[in-house]
């Protein structure tokens, strides 16, 4: 067999890069979107940028149990579309929407909580200011994050991933601009600082959700005598896109409990300064520019894995997640190398005029935290990629286990003893690498030994 007749078969590299490649430049642009909100702030004030990371990472935090829940009939709809079953994927979709409303309360009565939340970081007053400030906004924007993702993965489980990544890079440039006009006040537009970046994300992500909505409800399937059919409530499958999706769900709630505990507890005054905590902060952002393509790669391996699965070629899937591990690898390679070159002009752009830190000081802490940071992204390859195949199999309940067990029963017991015993920036941070490795491994070793291929997810169908 030759070299491109192996790849090009169903599950290799050049299969799986073609439904890949739209999704890592999606996120890709998200996460630039993001980095740019956060070099504004940066050069708007040192309190914006110190705000906008941990409240940004606590309003994500009490959304990502609805938003993953219902965003997984994206993985229903993928097996549906590889068993041929046209119908069943427009009914996952409309069943998402049925879902979000039982989101809405959950995301207003989760406010107050993150008001009580910010209350214990100990931040100072002006930071914790510009964090609550934030957050609310957030908060309020994101009633409608759930069923935006499910509408993406209407359209990523079908294959029309390079749709949803126009829509990304439509609804990115949109956000920058408004960042722009909003943080600063240009063009006769109000200077509203670290509101404006919060305006700016909410009404770019609306905008973007009612496009997409606009574009699936014009598919054949909702029209016509089918119509009633494809949006009629459907107990069943509600129960097991709540089913899988729940543990998804926490799974990522959980994940983001453990970091979130991490990001506040090292903003406290006897582990950080200013300085230390601003470096950290920094680092996170460029560790999120460099993550995000890596989860566009693994919801291009949850949807092939659904796809090969919901055709009954589990072969098929098998291949297509290690071609999707290796696909990450060397994206990640390729950008860790990028980072070292561009080091210190990456660093500075987060540096403003005004800024009281010491430069150079800064940049050497930076320097170290990025090396740190380099030591542990191969593993997280294989969380990211591994987990994200699981799941599109079906595994949901098990990836929620391990996460549990080792952020839960490794990690925070380590940082919490490094805080305790050891409080410094760079310790914190070395707590990250033994965990991330730990969950690489059990997560590949799960992979492998194949016990995914007997889940069946689909209910038996009803299509007309």
């Amino acid at each position: 067999m030759s070299i491109s007749s192996k790849h090009d078969r169903r599950g290799g590299l050049a299969d799986a890069f073609r439904v890949i490649w739209p999704l890592m430049l999606s996120n890709s642009v998200s996460a630039v979107m993001q980095f740019t909100d956060r070099i504004f702030l940066s050069r708007y004030s040192d309190v914006a940028m110190q705000a906008a990371v941990p409240a940004g990472t606590l309003t994500y935090l009490l959304l990502c149990v609805p938003h993953v829940t219902v965003c997984y009939s994206g993985t229903f709809v993928a097996q549906f579309h590889g068993a041929g079953r046209r119908l069943s994927c427009a009914r996952a979709l409309s069943q998402s929407f049925w879902l979000m409303f039982l989101t809405v309360p959950l995301t207003l009565a989760a406010i107050p909580l993150g008001h009580l939340l910010m209350g214990l970081s100990g931040h100072a007053p002006d930071v914790a200011a510009a964090e609550r400030t934030y957050f609310d906004i957030m908060m309020l924007g994101g009633i409608l994050l759930p069923v935006s993702g499910a509408l993406n993965g209407y359209f990523t489980g079908r294959g029309f991933t390079r749709l949803v990544m126009w829509i990304s890079i439509a609804g990115s440039v949109a956000n920058v601009l408004l960042d722009w006009l909003l943080i600063y006040g240009h063009w006769g537009f109000p200077e509203l600082g670290v509101a404006g970046a919060a305006y700016a994300t909410c009404a770019s992500f609306v905008a973007t959700a009612v496009l997409t909505a606009a574009l699936a409800l014009r598919g054949h399937v909702f029209r016509g005598t089918r119509r009633k059919a494809a949006l009629a409530f459907d107990r069943d499958l509600s129960l097991r896109i709540l089913r899988y999706g729940l543990p998804s769900g926490l799974h990522i709630l959980l994940d983001m409990v453990t970091f979130t505990f991490f990001v506040f507890v090292l903003g406290r005054n006897d582990i950080a300064d200013a300085l230390g905590f601003g470096a950290s902060n920094v680092c996170f952002n460029i560790n999120h520019l460099v993550f995000a393509p890596l989860v566009g790669i693994g919801l291009g391996a949850g949807i092939l894995v659904g796809n090969y699965q919901g055709a009954g070629d589990s072969r098929a899937a098998f291949r297509a997640g290690w071609s999707s591990i290796f696909i990450g690898w060397m994206f990640m390679g390729a950008a860790l190398l990028l980072l070292g070159v561009f080091f210190r002009p990456v660093v500075t752009l987060f540096l403003s005029k005004s800024t009281s830190f010491d430069t150079e000081a800064f940049i050497s802490l930076c320097r170290v935290l990025v090396a740190i940071l380099a030591s542990w992204c191969m593993f997280d390859v294989v969380n990211v990629i591994a987990g994200g195949a699981l799941k599109g199999a079906g595994d949901t309940r098990f990836v929620m286990a391990t996460g549990i067990a080792s952020g839960f029963g490794l990690w925070v017991p380590m940082f919490m003893l490094t805080a305790r015993y050891s409080p410094s920036v760079i310790h914190m941070w070395l707590t990250l690498p033994l965990y991330v490795f730990v969950l690489a491994a059990v997560l590949l070793h799960r992979w492998w030994r194949g016990k995914w291929r007997s889940i069946s997810i689909m209910p038996p169908s009803r299509d007309i």
